[in-house]
């Protein structure tokens, strides 16, 4: 006859794990300050001759940020964006689409924090605290 119920209805200790949760948190919710405020200089220069818009290079990007944990914030791959609009004096800042990426990324941000919060609620109750609410 097989085992029945979980390892702690069976009186097992069991570990949460948060530690990989709550580093993935804090980086990603890093990396969505640090792009907002990459963002941000590119909507303040839309009127600066010759600026082109920066952005991360987004691909494994939150991956490399868990796993490697770099001791500086500036230690991400920064990249001068060259597609999209340009303006007669070289300028490439396009209002919508920085205006996108804007909303996208504090969306995102928002859900993530949104999650963090969470996850502290559900410590709080677990550590009889209250509801966490």
């Amino acid at each position: 006859m097989g085992k029945v119920g979980t390892a702690f209805a069976r009186g097992k200790s069991v570990a949460i794990k948060f530690d990989n949760v709550s580093a993935a948190l804090e980086a990603s919710l890093d990396l969505r300050l640090q792009r907002q405020a990459l963002l941000t200089a590119n909507l303040t220069n839309i009127d600066t001759p010759n600026y082109r818009p920066v952005d991360f290079k987004f691909q494994g990007f939150l991956t490399e940020a868990v796993d490697s944990a770099p001791t500086s914030k500036e230690a991400h791959e920064i990249m001068t964006m060259t597609e999209g609009v340009e303006t007669l004096d070289g300028n490439g800042v396009d209002l919508d689409t920085e205006l996108v990426k804007m909303s996208d990324n504090s969306t995102r941000y928002n859900v993530q924090l949104e999650l963090m919060r969470r996850q502290f609620a559900i410590l709080r109750y677990a550590a009889g605290m209250g509801s966490g609410a």
